[in-house]
Order: structure tokens, then sequence, then C-alpha cells
């Protein structure tokens, strides 16, 4: 799956350019303002470069001062030429007023623009304050040592949800198939397909037996906490299992979480009644998903025994003729170190003749048996013989029985085809 590093969705270029734009923003408020400031106190540029021309030619009245021998003398303008310097500085003085004017009439539109201006300016020092205040945490959480990953890259949220959403698909002791996905549980239907996947009553059969490897309903697994959405260009995180709860929850507050934009998915899921997996039309994602799972499991469980449904309750006497060759061989194989509790204490009991108490599960196979202790506590335990090899010709060879490792609340045996597990913890009724 293709993966993605904090520093490529938030390189520190985002936070210097976001700096940068800030300063920027910063001063040319602060040049507008000047102006806006300062409307009433400055001339145009058409005033001054009149005035300056006015300047000039009040200079040309007196030529450039001469020192001869040390004396300093001034040496005046003809007349003509300060006729003509007179009839010049008199067109001007003439624009320049006719300037001024101007200016002061368009002073209203001029005080207006600088105003609008002003609030343009006012606004993108908003934006520009609102992007920093926006990339600033996310850019220094992102290169923070603690920051959660792997980054996981979807092109599409569908995409991610196809890919991150658990689906766990289970079997009822009455046979009926649900599956479990972001909180809701959906029935199944046209599960004919499921029909060698065992019910959750099941659930302790070891894996070494052919049917083990349905005995637990495949369950994709929350494998990323953080994704990267590329078409919209975000980050979203999942609040949902994490460790650390406290950081998970930080992040998913500045990039948002992965668990309320799945919500949407969800409630179309929700708006169904069941997911029919022997159908082909169109499903929301997850019950695209769903229908997926399912379908992986029927073809992985393909050509396995099947665990039927709707066992009668039977009689102890027709119990005995089923699976009852299974029971003194299990009951009389060979001690060894590992056993102990109350897989111990049944041995014990039955070897000297105590009688279990027996009876039928639902499922064809599944049966379950007490016993009595001493001080009037139960040894409960559960059988599970395929239907295939009931009532067996011989009797199997007690050696053949092998104490497996027991994980969890029992202990597990198995006999050939035939498991037994008896519960650690005894059951005081």
């Amino acid at each position: 799956m293709k993966t993605i590093t904090w520093p490529e969705i938030w390189p520190l270029q985002r936070l210097t350019a976001a700096e940068a734009a800030l300063s920027t923003a910063v001063e040319e408020l602060r040049q507008a303002e000047r102006a806006l400031s300062r409307i009433d106190q400055e001339p145009s540029a058409r005033c001054v470069a009149i005035q300056e021309e006015i300047d000039e030619l009040s200079g040309r009245y007196w030529q450039q001062e001469e020192i001869h021998e040390g004396r300093r003398s001034y040496r005046n303008t003809s007349h003509e030429e300060r006729d003509l310097i007179d009839s010049k500085r008199e067109q001007l003085e003439q624009a320049l007023s006719a300037a001024e004017m101007e200016h002061e009439n368009t002073r209203p539109a001029r005080l207006a623009a600088l105003e609008e201006e002003v609030l343009r300016l006012t606004a993108a020092l908003g934006e520009a304050r609102g992007e920093l205040a926006y990339i600033k945490p996310r850019v220094e959480m992102a290169y923070s040592y603690d920051a959660p990953g792997p980054i996981y890259s979807f092109r599409t949220l569908r995409e991610a949800a196809r890919a991150l959403c658990p689906v766990r698909i289970d079997k009822n002791p009455l046979g009926e198939t649900y599956a479990y996905v972001e909180g809701v549980r959906l029935r199944i239907a046209g599960d004919d397909l499921l029909l060698s996947m065992p019910p959750s009553s099941l659930s302790w059969v070891p894996k070494s037996d052919q049917h083990g490897e349905t005995s637990r309903a495949p369950e994709m697994q929350i494998h990323a906490h953080v994704v990267y959405i590329a078409d919209d260009d975000e980050v979203l995180v999942r609040r949902n299992g994490v460790r650390n709860g406290v950081i998970v929850e930080e992040y998913a507050r500045f990039f948002g979480s992965l668990d309320a934009a799945l919500q949407p998915f969800v409630s179309e899921l929700r708006g169904l009644e069941s997911v029919d997996i022997s159908d082909t039309k169109e499903l929301p994602v997850l019950g695209e998903l769903i229908r997926d799972a399912c379908r992986k499991i029927a073809g992985d469980t393909a050509g396995q025994p099947k665990f039927l449904q709707g066992q009668r309750r039977l009689r102890e006497w027709q119990i005995d003729e089923l699976i009852g060759a299974y029971w003194e061989p299990f009951i009389n194989a060979p001690w060894d170190a590992g056993i102990a509790g109350s897989y111990a204490l049944l041995k014990h009991r039955c070897g000297r003749g105590e009688t279990p108490n027996v009876f039928a599960f639902d499922t064809h196979g599944h049966f379950g048996f007490r016993v009595r202790t001493p001080d009037h506590d139960w040894i409960i335990g559960e059988i599970y013989c395929p239907p295939e090899h009931f009532s067996p010709p011989e009797t199997p060879d007690p050696a053949m029985l092998t104490n497996l490792d027991s994980p969890g609340d029992a202990w597990l045996a198995e006999l050939g085809p035939v498991k037994f597990c008896i519960r650690k913890a005894a059951s005081r009724t």
C-alpha cells in the first residue's frame, strides 16, 4: 500500500511562505493607511511638477554669479528674456491653480478608493493571519517526534474506506450470518455460500482441523491510523483503536477525523435491511466491502464440510451412539505434564466412573457436557465431531489424543477429526 510522509504533505516551505505572506500583507496595509492619513497633506504629482517649473523660471532672472578679481557681482537678464519668463510663469501659475482645483475636486473619489483599498488589504491581512494560524501548528505537528504514522495514501475517500474499514463476518448459534463494520450490524442474505463457515459457538475449534481455517471468519484489520486523501489534499486521523489517545485526538482536531469522514458511508449502510451476497446489484461502499469479504470466505472454504444447522435436541443415549466411541479414548489417554486444572480433574473424575451429562447444540456435530465435582462445582466442556465421522466402526486409539496449546480460557485436545474443549474456570450452578 502506498505511503506518504508528513514532510511531503506539510513541508517547512509552507510555513515559510505563510509567514512571508503575512509580512507582505502587514506592509501593504501600513502603506495604504499612511497614504490615507496624508491625503490632505500631499499635493498631486502634477502640482509638484508645475511648481518645480515655476521655481526654475524664477531662477532665470539672475544669471549665474560671477567672480571677478576677488569681487562678487551679478549681471541682470535682458528685458526681452524677462518678458518671456513672465509670460511663461503666468501660464504655469494658471496651470498650477487649475491642477490644484482638479486635485481638490477629485479628493472624495481618491479618499473613497483609498478607504476601499485599506478595507481590502485589512481583509487580506486577516486571511494571511488565518492561513498562518492554520499552517503553523500543522507543520510543527508534522515534524514532531511522536507524529502518528505511517500515512497511507489513497486517491479518494471511497478507496480508503474499502481498504481500512474492518469487516467481521459471524454466525450465531442458529446459523444466521451477520456482518459487523464501523459499528453497524447487518444481516447477510443469500448465505448458502457460507455454509462451510462455523458459527460463533464453534470459534474455539483449533486451526489444525480442516475446519479450523474457517472457525473464525476473516477480518480485515485497521492497519492505518492516518491517511492522506489525494483528491481532497487532506489528512484524516482515525481516533478508534489507537493507544495514545491524547496525541491522536490532538492530531484529529487539527487534521480531521477519519471516523467522522466515514459517517456518510456508515449512514448509507444503516439504510440497508441486509446484504444479499448472491446477487450483483450495486451496493454502497461498505455494503460492497461486506459482500467482497463474504465471497472471499466462500472461496476460501469451498469444498470443505458444511456446518449444517437445525440439529434437534437429542437424548444422552442418542449422543452416545454418535460420539460415545470418542469419549473413552479421550478420558483414558495418557497423562502428560501439561494436563492440569479442570482438565486434570475431569480425567480424574471420569476415569473413576463419573458419568458426564451431555447435550446437543444447534449445529450438527456440536455437543456439550457437564461433570459434577466433589465441591459441587461443574466442569463444563464442548465436543465437535464432523457429522461424517459419527459412529466410527472402531474405537480410536487413546494414544492418538493430542493435547493442544490452549490460549484463552480453555483446554483443547483433538482425537483425529474430533475436538474437545474443557473450560479452565469451573462454573458453579
